[in-house]
């Protein structure tokens, strides 16, 4: 039997309700799956213009979901979202939360990869991804302005971290 893995999720917070979100989603094994940075740009392979077209069009899926600033890099993206409160067509339609919405996504890249790599067993994502609840105006605007520069900051990068520290957005919520 396998260790159980520690979930990334904040315990007892409701990931269906309203406010925003700061998403990075790895590669398996954090290959470049998606494509290259040159002369700090970004420039996609199909796999990574797959990835860049399902996320742009994941608000089709649920409108309660608004779309703001994402990169695709080559072994990850980030992407900030907003949920707003459901407009549901039926009255018992479930609320969904971020997870499901970001599983959605990666399935959705993951089917159409293995169609046009021809290898059916594909491995893209890794099995989780990071979230972190944007608490203010002022830690969105400095998410906006990483997710801006990431392709910039591509050679100096290590790995996901936030561009604040805890005690900034402490500050603001005082």
């Amino acid at each position: 039997m396998y260790p159980r893995r520690k979930s990334l999720r904040l315990k007892g917070y409701d990931y269906a309700s309203e406010g925003g979100y700061f998403v990075t989603i790895c590669t398996a094994r954090r290959e470049h799956l998606f494509g290259d940075v040159i002369e700090e740009k970004v420039r996609l392979n199909a796999i990574g213009k797959i990835a860049h077209n399902f996320w742009a069009d994941l608000s089709t899926y649920y409108p309660s979901l608004q779309l703001d600033s994402f990169v695709i890099m080559p072994n990850h993206m980030h992407g900030i979202v907003i949920i707003h409160a459901d407009k549901p067509t039926q009255p018992t339609a479930p609320k969904r939360t971020l997870g499901q919405m970001m599983n959605r996504y990666k399935g959705m890249v993951t089917r159409q990869a293995r169609v046009i790599t021809g290898v059916s067993s594909a491995t893209i994502w890794q099995s989780a991804f990071h979230d972190h609840i944007i608490r203010s105006e002022r830690e969105l605007n400095i998410l906006r302005g990483y997710i801006h520069q990431n392709p910039a900051l591509w050679e100096k990068d290590s790995y996901y971290d936030l561009p604040f520290s805890r005690e900034d957005v402490l500050q603001d919520e005082l």
